[in-house]
């Protein structure tokens, strides 16, 4: 598979405020996050009051567009986009698990979540500009099991993209790994 330089876009290509690219081959997204109200509060519930429900449902959405646009089964493995342990322990759970719980029933891929860790518990970047977001994820991640992750097609999963910090400090944790071809999957792209 051809990797290429990626702006983060939604599958309606409008472009986001990300200034920086990301080495992906591929970006999936449902929606933009601008002028979806109802978007914003399913995000919301599935974040923040224990909707996790809401994160299948949109997942399996996710999943049938995926579905839709791949050929030759592209991806080997699904990785949420982990939280600390400490704001997992908090919130009860991680919404992005659900996220890629939906898109595997479609897909029938399998979900790993003990390859990576955050090492670092990052402060909220809802109020952050770009840059700020960048230097708060900086150094976020920790790979623990490189051979898991070494010489597989793998397809990041979280909520939102934003500006694209979060999946930019993961990715250059994953980039030395040997044969790494990633994806990443949001439901919205802000």
């Amino acid at each position: 598979m051809k990797t290429k330089w990626l702006n983060c876009i939604s599958l309606e290509t409008k472009s986001t405020e990300l200034t920086q690219t990301m080495l992906i081959s591929h970006y999936y997204s449902l929606t933009s996050y601008h002028n979806q109200q109802h978007f914003k509060l399913l995000i919301k519930a599935l974040k923040y009051h224990n909707r996790r429900d809401i994160g299948i449902y949109l997942g399996t959405i996710l999943g049938e567009k995926i579905k839709r646009t791949w050929t030759n089964n592209v991806w080997d493995i699904l990785i949420p986009v982990p939280l600390h342990f400490t704001k997992k322990w908090e919130r009860g759970y991680n919404q992005s698990h659900y996220i890629a719980k939906g898109i595997a029933e479609i897909l029938g891929i399998p979900i790993v979540e003990n390859a990576i860790v955050r090492k670092k518990r990052t402060s909220t970047q809802t109020k952050l500009n770009t840059e700020k977001r960048k230097e708060n994820m900086k150094g976020a991640f920790l790979i623990t099991k490189p051979e898991i992750i070494q010489n597989n097609r793998i397809l990041l999963v979280d909520d939102v993209c934003t500006t694209g910090a979060t999946i930019l400090s993961l990715i250059e944790e994953m980039h030395p790994i040997k044969g790494v071809v990633i994806g990443v999957a949001t439901i919205c792209t802000a």
